[in-house]
């Protein structure tokens, strides 16, 4: 009878601590709303004076890990396949491409902390990607951020799709610190930034493109911030509320960080959030 006692307490103090960790992980993942003058809907991790911020229900679940993909996307015992939201890891080796500097090594660390493990997901407004794959930040039973450790590491890093803006504050100050210390792909002479009329036709992947800003166009849909004619950084007009306005970046000398695409001659980076988008 003693022994089933002290198993229940055990059991008990074991659940207690799962539960401070959960509720310890989920300050500051705050996410706020407001409404812009034409009724446009923006979301922010910063608690604006004119926004309000949302309940989430985190939904936490432990599920195990029974196949790593690549330093981003692992596998479930139920089948669900799992991106790890707001950051990027360079990709692995495929039959039709080849590994990106530093894919190898985010796979390898991931297998290792999370393959046949218990881990808790956390999920944001968007609930799956355009592939259809569950979108979250993942916990381990010790309630460490798995997406925030990979990028203290420097083996990922962040990219924030608004309205999925949850721990964004903590991701961004964990990537500036490796960034400082050159940890990581930081380091990695394949991913040192670059001026945009340097950009190599064959590079692919995540890149770091800097420039000064000559030019900056509304149009319809999209804002135009120009390098000059033939490369230009994209943002769609529903994520101008996380922006500050574009009248600072005029003239400036700015870094853009993300994945180039040509159309024609005209290069073009797409960013979503100024987290990506830095004055240097």
């Amino acid at each position: 009878m003693r022994l089933n006692r002290l198993k229940l307490i055990s059991q008990s103090l074991l659940l207690g601590g799962i539960v401070l960790n959960c509720a310890m992980s989920s300050v500051n993942a705050e996410v706020y709303v407001w409404l812009d003058k034409y009724g446009g809907k923006h979301y922010t991790d910063r608690p604006l004076p004119h926004a309000h911020r949302l309940e989430l229900n985190a939904g936490y679940t432990f599920h195990q890990v029974v196949k790593v993909f690549d330093g981003d996307t692992v596998v479930l015992e139920n089948g669900s396949k799992i991106r790890l939201s707001a950051i990027n890891t360079p990709e692995v080796a495929k039959r039709d491409k080849p590994a990106e500097p530093g894919g190898k090594e985010a796979r390898l660390w991931l297998e290792e902390k999370l393959l046949g493990k218990k881990i808790r997901l956390e999920s944001d407004l968007q609930k799956n990607d355009k592939y259809g794959r569950t979108l979250a930040h993942l916990f381990d039973v010790d309630g460490q951020h798995i997406n925030l450790k990979l990028v203290s590491l420097g083996l990922a890093t962040v990219n924030i799709y608004p309205p999925n803006v949850k721990y964004a504050k903590d991701l961004l100050a964990a990537q500036n610190l490796a960034e400082r210390q050159q940890t990581g792909l930081w380091g990695d002479h394949a991913y040192a930034s670059k001026n945009y009329f340097e950009v190599d036709n064959d590079r692919r992947g995540w890149q770091r493109i800097s420039g000064e800003i000559r030019k900056i166009e509304v149009k319809r849909k999209k804002v135009y911030l120009s390098f000059a004619d033939n490369f230009v950084i994209k943002i769609d007009k529903k994520y101008l509320g996380e922006f500050p306005a574009l009248e600072r970046y005029q003239g400036q000398h700015v870094e853009a960080r993300g994945w180039i695409k040509r159309n024609r001659q005209v290069y073009s980076l797409q960013v979503r959030h100024p987290g990506n988008l830095r004055v240097l």
